[in-house]
């Protein structure tokens, strides 16, 4: 861990208890085989070190064990992961990293988005840096729903880390007032539409060739 590295994760302690209280018993509960995450210091993820992830960097090439692509167009198939996590890369829901998620993941698979709450403190910071985006929480949500996912779970933390959830919808309004933000999505697989079919009731049809003619105007 290099030397802004280990700054940025001394200040994203709020995010590593976030992600140990909430992500972490999740995937103990699921056990994905594949996670995928997109995040600019994954070092806040090392509570998720047992399980099989891939970390990707948005950019160029750094020194790590990190994979460099472009998020916007990730090199992999449909359906190959069973969660996608994505750190720092949401402001309103509208970028295409939503879309790959989606396309990646596979049907019943869950994703995390994770940033700062657009009017929590530590957002003010990020907006004049601009490096960070500040999510708008509720943009984010109402994005995940038209692209067929579940709101499972949605959580915050402030300056002291304790993860507090929001477990009812009249209560999402405050999120954006998070300093650390968790929305928890999942996917609703596609299920074929079986309609019945209906039969009207059968309706006897007579045939009459010549022969039958025949032998009816010799039976008058």
């Amino acid at each position: 861990m290099d030397q802004n590295s280990h700054k940025q994760f001394r200040h994203d302690r709020a995010l590593a208890q976030l992600v140990r209280h909430t992500v972490l018993p999740e995937f103990a509960r699921r056990r994905p085989e594949r996670v995928l995450l997109i995040s600019p210091i994954p070092e806040a993820f090392f509570d998720l070190g047992n399980w099989n992830i891939l970390t990707l960097h948005r950019g160029e090439q750094v020194k790590s064990d990190r994979v460099a692509c472009d998020t916007a167009s990730l090199p992999f198939q449909d359906d190959q992961f069973d969660a996608v996590i994505l750190h720092h890369v949401f402001s309103n829901g509208q970028e295409p990293e939503l879309h790959e998620a989606w396309r990646v993941l596979r049907p019943g698979g869950d994703v995390f988005v994770l940033g700062h709450g657009s009017l929590g403190w530590r957002a003010r910071p990020t907006r004049r840096r601009g490096v960070e985006p500040a999510m708008r929480v509720l943009k984010v949500c109402q994005q995940l729903r038209r692209r067929a996912f579940d709101i499972e779970q949605c959580a915050g933390s402030g300056w002291l880390g304790i993860p507090f959830y929001y477990e009812r919808r009249w209560q999402r309004p405050a999120l954006p007032f998070a300093d650390t933000v968790l929305v928890h999505g999942r996917h609703r697989p596609l299920r074929p539409i079986v309609r019945p079919l209906r039969f009207g009731r059968p309706q006897a049809v007579g045939v009459r060739s010549t022969a039958t003619e025949s032998l009816y105007r010799k039976a008058k």
